[in-house]
């Protein structure tokens, strides 16, 4: 596993100007950077009511561009994650939101179950919501096109097509 910060894009590179500091392999990476268009399609059969809901209200307020389908299975369990987070949300609630609750025995205290799963849940969620970009500081990393618009620098990476 690789310490520190992730690596800048290669796509950056060529924007702020630093692709000259590169090496030649890195360099000739930047020209083979896949790119993916296919729209996302609607949600998985097996979903719940409350997960389509969630699928569909991420859909609509997504960014225009910014999920495709190669981002499927990634959001499919973000909304897993989501939905369960919501069920544990309301059993906690319901428990008065006691974080602390009687033990096995009786008369010892313990951390409510319900408040580490709430916890385990919502790390999991701010992981994938990073990767989705779904956090401020996620969002000001990407940068999508309008439905319909070329994008110059796609151009550019792109090699001509010769015809024979």
């Amino acid at each position: 596993m690789q310490a520190g910060r992730k690596p800048k894009p290669g796509v950056l590179h060529l924007v702020d100007g630093s692709a000259r500091h590169l090496g030649a392999e890195a360099r000739a990476r930047l020209g083979r950077t896949p790119q993916t268009c296919a729209p996302m399609g609607g949600p998985p059969a097996r979903f719940t009511d409350e997960q389509r809901a969630i699928w569909n209200r991420l859909i609509e307020e997504a960014p225009d561009g910014l999920l495709t389908a190669i981002d499927f299975d990634l959001l499919v369990n973000y909304v897993i994650a989501v939905a369960a987070r919501d069920k544990a949300l309301a059993l906690f609630n319901e428990t008065g939101c006691q974080v602390l609750v009687r033990g096995g025995d009786g008369k010892s205290t313990v951390t409510n179950p319900l408040m580490r799963e709430l916890r385990r849940l919502t790390e999991g969620m701010r992981m994938m919501q990073g990767e989705l970009g779904f956090t401020p500081a996620a969002r000001s990393r990407v940068a999508t096109l309008p439905e319909g618009e070329d994008d110059e620098l796609k151009r550019f990476l792109t090699p001509p097509s010769h015809t024979p």
